[in-house]
């Protein structure tokens, strides 16, 4: 580029001639490194037994770094496969970083989408051979494998490309407004995990599950009531029982102390 810029004093300026070059070659040792983590992230696959994801943490760990933190969520790693792709997918990240032309951004995201959809294609199949067979605790694992994909995975892959690609610089470059020059570089989330979201609960079916857990045992107390209600019923009853019984003790007593007077009177 220095030479370019040394030719460009006497018109022969052939920069713009090496800019293809250089992308092509970027573009295709990116495309090389995302290959290799979707190879090993299906034959990872190949081995994966939905039984074999292990729960690390009980609540989710906060992140106590200083902004946005560009290594792979710690949930990954409780499915190997993902974790495997995380990686691969951020030495692919590292490596274009060192040359990435901002034109390269609707190519790297083309890429990305394939292999998103790749992954998303061998979830639903692990699904469709495994799902007749799933105990309670292996739908549990698939779901949380459906998330981990949807809120996790795919907004790092985000995450990375807005720090490769910011979108002010597009902005700039293109002549568009900031939030055009997001759609060029990032993910469709929504769009490409369409398929995995009827595997994972919406907020109103937590909410549905959680009131029905609660009106359980209202139900309960509500049967359980009629038992009180017959042991109050005889309760009741033994007490008109033993006032009932009561005048005839009073009268019985008062006949007693008649006699005692009259034995005294004698």
């Amino acid at each position: 580029m220095y030479f370019g810029l040394s030719f460009s004093r006497v018109g022969a300026d052939f920069r713009p001639l090496l800019m293809p070059i250089f992308m092509n070659a970027a573009e295709k040792y990116f495309d090389d490194q995302i290959s290799k983590a979707e190879q090993d992230f299906l034959h990872y696959m190949a081995h994966f037994q939905i039984s074999e994801s292990v729960s690390l943490f009980s609540t989710p760990i906060a992140s106590c770094g200083i902004g946005v933190s560009l290594q792979p969520p710690t949930s990954l790693l409780e499915f190997i496969p993902l974790a495997v792709l995380a990686n691969g997918c951020q030495t692919a990240f590292t490596n274009l970083r060192l040359c990435c032309p901002i034109a390269l951004a609707p190519k790297v995201k083309g890429r990305l989408t394939i292999m998103a959809n790749l992954v998303i294609e061998r979830i639903i199949q692990l699904y469709r051979a495994e799902a007749v067979s799933f105990s309670s605790r292996e739908k549990e694992s698939f779901t949380k494998l459906c998330s981990t994909v949807i809120s996790e995975f795919l907004p790092f892959v985000n995450t990375c490309l807005s720090n490769l690609f910011p979108s002010a610089t597009l902005a700039a470059s293109l002549g568009i407004p900031v939030r055009e020059s997001v759609e060029i570089y990032s993910l469709d989330v929504n769009k490409i995990c369409q398929r995995l979201k009827q595997h994972v609960p919406t907020e109103e079916d937590v909410i549905c599950e959680k009131t029905e857990e609660k009106s359980s045992p209202e139900m309960v107390t509500e049967n359980g009531d009629n038992s009180h209600e017959e042991d109050q019923v005889e309760l009741h009853s033994n007490d008109e029982n033993n006032d009932a019984e009561k005048p005839v003790e009073t009268e019985l007593n008062q006949e007693k102390e008649k006699g005692k007077d009259n034995l005294y009177s004698n």
